[in-house]
């Protein structure tokens, strides 16, 4: 089945306006939706888009805080060298259910963002088009808005959940949002999806870290960045040859 119609086969059941209990926000959660997605000739400033874990917020930093408090482990980032998080266990069903537990705790809430994230978000956003294109499941939306709110509240109404991370059924790859998005640039931190991503994205922004550093990429536009200073210099110069 094409995947403009993966979920139910209709548009109108693609995207989903939700009052999530518990959500304060009242936002809707957007799954994907062809109607609300602009083409490259509808605006010509550049098309940022961004994940949202350990590229935005310091999730296995915080994952691993909760982790250590409920398990007694003394896990820290540098410690996670796989992006299934097969250090914590072989049993893919059990850190699924870790993932879920984590995203209604304290831990998840305070988590911060990456060193510089936030003022490099702001300069974009005052001359560009910015997007977040998460792995997340929509039943994390109320943590994820929450959390934008605090630290990212110009990308509240932003963001694309494709439920990569937690679900097998009813997926939408993350590079189909981003063609549907037309999106010139995009940076990730997981190595299968910077490499699904650049067969629609000009330049994909691989986002070092340590689950990553053994990846060689097969695709020959993928740019490794050590931090955030870098991904701004990678956009500016994307940005200067479109404009």
């Amino acid at each position: 089945m094409n995947n403009d119609l993966n979920i139910k086969g209709r548009v109108t059941d693609l995207v989903r306006c939700l009052l999530i209990k518990g959500c304060s926000l009242s936002l809707p959660v957007v799954i994907y939706s062809p109607m609300n997605l602009k083409t490259k000739g509808d605006n010509r400033v550049c098309r940022v888009g961004l994940d949202m874990d350990d590229v935005l917020m310091n999730f296995v930093g915080a994952f691993c805080d909760w982790h250590n408090k409920q398990f007694g482990t003394s896990l820290i980032r540098e410690d996670v060298t796989s992006f299934q998080l097969e250090v914590l266990s072989h049993d893919r069903q059990e850190i699924i259910e870790c993932i879920r537990r984590f995203y209604g705790s304290p831990e998840h809430k305070a988590a911060l963002p990456h060193s510089k994230a936030v003022e490099v978000v702001q300069k974009l956003q005052t001359s560009m088009e910015v997007f977040v294109v998460t792995s997340r499941p929509e039943t994390a939306a109320p943590e994820t808005y929450s959390w934008l709110k605090k630290h990212f509240p110009g990308l509240v109404n932003r963001v694309y959940f494709t439920r990569e991370s937690l679900y097998t059924e009813q997926k939408i790859s993350k590079s189909e949002v981003c063609r549907q998005l037309a999106l010139d640039i995009f940076v990730d931190d997981a190595p299968q999806y910077i490499e699904d991503v650049s067969r629609t994205v000009p330049k994909p922004l691989l986002f070092d870290s340590p689950w990553n550093r053994d990846f060689t990429p097969n695709a020959g536009n993928i740019q490794r960045v050590y931090g955030w200073d870098e991904v701004l210099h990678h956009i500016n110069l994307l940005n200067d040859k479109t404009e």
